[in-house]
């Protein structure tokens, strides 16, 4: 299903998720990623092995979750291009199943005492939301672009700030 095809139905109901909850759960996921790669560094920095496949693993989930980021930014600045729903869930859900993964791997490896004490019950309230926050991005995209230039530089701004760093970045 097309973006552009949304719109007119969109426009017509109110959204039920607000600019700034929508990029709220891409930071949340971002932090609970970053929290995960902190918590390895902290107590297995000497395993280059186990470091090594952590890089790797979370890079991965990083990938999609940022291009499902991207693809919305230049939805934002080209008012002619408009993200497939359809291509964006899965990339996102991807990204999202293999944070959750990685973290639970993290979890496990190192006994963390802060882990989640149901991390399936995340997993699954965070997948709840990724058709969700997709949607408000598409209910909000067509009513933001009559908005003024700065209002879609803020929405632009939030969107990169919700970016995740690179694994060699994030300190203990």
């Amino acid at each position: 299903m097309m973006l552009l095809a949304t719109l007119g139905a969109a426009a017509a109901t109110a959204p039920t998720m607000t600019w700034g909850d929508a990029v709220a759960t891409f930071r949340g996921e971002k932090e609970r990623a970053e929290r995960c790669v902190r918590t390895l560094k902290r107590f297995r920095a000497a395993d280059a092995e186990v470091v090594d496949d952590a890089d790797r693993r979370y890079t991965e989930a990083r990938a999609d979750v940022d291009a499902v980021i991207s693809r919305l930014i230049v939805a934002m600045r080209d008012e002619g291009s408009d993200p497939a729903l359809a291509t964006l869930e899965p990339t996102l859900r991807a990204g999202v199943e293999a944070r959750e993964a990685f973290c639970i791997g993290v979890d496990e490896e190192i006994e963390d005492p802060d882990a989640p004490d149901d991390p399936a019950k995340n997993l699954g309230d965070t997948l709840g939301f990724v058709g969700d926050v997709l949607q408000a991005f598409v209910d909000l995209l067509g009513l933001y672009r009559d908005e003024v230039e700065s209002t879609r530089q803020t929405i632009e701004t939030q969107l990169e700030a919700a970016r995740w760093r690179t694994f060699g970045s994030i300190t203990p």
